[in-house]
C-alpha cells in the first residue's frame, strides 16, 4: 500500500500518468544486474517487481534507500513472526539484535526462507565450536545436518532455542520403554534431564554419553557417592581435597542454592560433561542460571566486551578477596590484556580517589565490562556526561 501511494504521489507531482509511474518502478534492472534478483527462492516483492515496497526511488536516511531499518521494515509484512517472538523468553542472537540480514537474503537465493546458506553450513558459520563435531558417534539429526529437528531459528521458551523442554523433546523419538529404561536402572525417563549425561550432538562414547566421565561413574562404582549419608559439599571435598581451599576467600561461591543439597552440583555434573572440569553445560550457560539479570542487561547493550561469555577470564570461579570474584584488583584484571592502560591516560590507583565514594579509581569506575550503550564500554557518554560525575566544574 505504501509503494502504491508513493507511485500516485510521484505521478501527480511529476506529471506522469499512473500507468507510466507503475512502468517506471519495474525499470530498476536497467542499472541493477537482474541476475542478483533471480534464484530458486525469490522474495515476494521482488517476484512481483515491487521494488518500491522496501526501497525509496529518490532518497532515504537508511542504507540501500530502504524505507526503514531492520527488523521494523521486515516486520511490517512478517507480522506473524513479530507477534510470535514477543511470546518467547529466549531469542537467537541476530534476532535479538534485529539483524535479519545476518541469516536471510533480501532478494533471492537458492535456499528455503531466503537463507544465505543451507543448514547446517549457515549455523556453523557462527557456532564454530559446537560440541560433538568430529565425534565418533553423532546424534542422527545432527549427522544429517538437521539443526531444526531440535532447535528453532528465531526464538523459544527453552534454553538453547530447543523446540521443547527436556525430556519431552527427547521422548518424542526415544520411547520410554524396556531397553532404554533398563539402561537407566529401571527409572522412568519422564523425570530426567537427558542432557545432564548425554550430548545432543555427538560424543566419543556410546549412547552419546558426554566425553568426560567422573571416575566413579566411569568405573560403574555408584556406591562411592550414592551410599554416603552426607550429601553436602563434604562428599566432593573428600576426594577433591585441594578444591576446598579455593573457596577460602572473602567473597566466594560457597552459598546455598534452593533445592540443592550439594552446591558443587549447581555448576558441576557428577556423571558426565563436555569438559574436564565437569561443568554442567557451557560456562556461559552455567553462569547464566544464577546471573540471568547480568546476561539480560548485556543482551540489550550496544557495546560488549570481547569473549564476554568466558566469565573466568575476569572472574574466579570459586572465590576471591575482590568483590564480584574479580581476578586480581580492579586494574590488574584488565591489565592482563590491556597492559598499557592507566599508564598514559586517566590516573588510576590508590592515590586517585573517586569523590563520590572515596574509593580508589580503577578501570571499572568508568567502564562496565559486561556491556553498555557507549563506545569502549563506558558507563556514560565520554563526551561529557561521564566526566562531570567527578569533575563537577568541568
Amino acid at each position: 500500500m505504501r509503494g502504491f501511494f508513493l507511485i500516485v504521489v510521484m505521478a501527480a507531482g511529476l506529471g506522469f500518468t499512473l500507468a507510466e509511474a507503475q512502468a517506471a518502478r519495474t525499470n530498476c534492472t536497467a542499472c541493477h544486474d537482474p541476475e542478483s534478483f533471480a534464484g530458486r527462492v525469490v522474495h515476494g516483492p521482488v517476484a512481483e517487481k515491487k521494488c518500491f515496497s522496501c526501497h525509496s526511488p529518490h532518497a532515504s536516511r537508511h542504507e540501500a534507500l530502504l524505507y526503514g531499518k531492520s527488523p521494523e521494515l521486515c516486520f511490517s509484512c512478517h507480522k506473524d513472526i513479530d507477534e510470535g517472538l514477543k511470546k518467547q523468553e529466549m531469542l537467537h542472537g541476530p534476532v535479538r539484535q534485529g539483524k535479519c540480514a545476518d541469516c536471510h537474503l533480501p532478494h533471492a537465493g537458492k535456499d528455503d526462507a531466503l537463507l544465505k546458506a543451507g543448514v547446517p553450513e549457515l549455523c556453523f558459520g557462527c557456532h564454530k565450536e559446537v560440541a560433538g563435531r568430529g565425534a565418533r558417534h553423532t546424534h542422527a539429526p545432527f549427522a544429517r545436518g538437521q539443526c531444526q529437528a531440535c532447535h528453532v531459528a528465531h526464538g523459544s521458551s527453552t534454553v538453547a532455542l530447543l523446540k521443547a523442554g527436556v525430556p519431552g523433546l527427547c521422548l518424542g523419538c526415544h520411547k520410554d520403554e524396556g531397553a532404554i529404561r533398563g539402561k537407566h536402572l529401571g527409572r522412568a525417563l519422564a523425570g530426567m534431564d537427558c542432557l545432564t549425561c548425554h550430548s545432543g550432538h555427538g560424543s566419543d562414547h556410546n549412547a552419546l554419553v558426554r566425553n568426560n566421565l567422573h571416575p566413579p561413574f566411569k568405573d560403574k562404582d555408584c556406591g562411592t557417592c550414592h551410599n554416603r549419608t552426607d550429601k553436602g559439599v563434604a562428599l566432593c571435598f573428600d576426594c577433591h581435597e585441594g578444591i576446598q581451599s579455593s573457596f577460602n576467600y572473602t567473597h566466594n561461591h560457597m552459598m546455598s542454592v534452593s533445592g540443592v543439597d550439594n552446591i558443587c552440583l549447581s555448576c558441576h555434573n557428577a556423571h558426565a560433561a563436555d569438559d574436564k572440569k565437569m561443568l554442567a553445560g557451557t560456562q556461559y550457560g552455567v553462569c547464566k542460571r544464577c546471573h540471568a539479570d547480568t546476561f539480560k542487561r548485556r543482551e540489550g547493550a550496544l557495546h560488549t566486551h570481547p569473549n564476554w561469555g568466558v566469565c573466568t577470564n575476569c572472574h574466579q570461579a570459586h572465590g576471591s578477596n575482590q568483590i564480584a570474584l574479580i581476578r586480581g584488583d580492579g586494574n590488574g584484571t584488565c591489565e592482563q590484556c590491556h597492559a598499557t592502560q592507566g599508564k598514559f591516560v586517566h590516573p588510576i590507583g590508590d592515590k586517585v580517589r573517586d569523590p563520590r565514594s572515596g574509593q580508589p579509581v580503577t578501570c571499572v569506575t568508568c567502564h562496565n565490562v559486561h556491556g553498555t550503550a557507549f563506545k569502549y564500554n563506558l558507563r556514560l557518554s565520554g563526551e561529557k556526561d561521564l566526566c562531570v560525575q567527578c569533575h563537577k566544574s568541568y
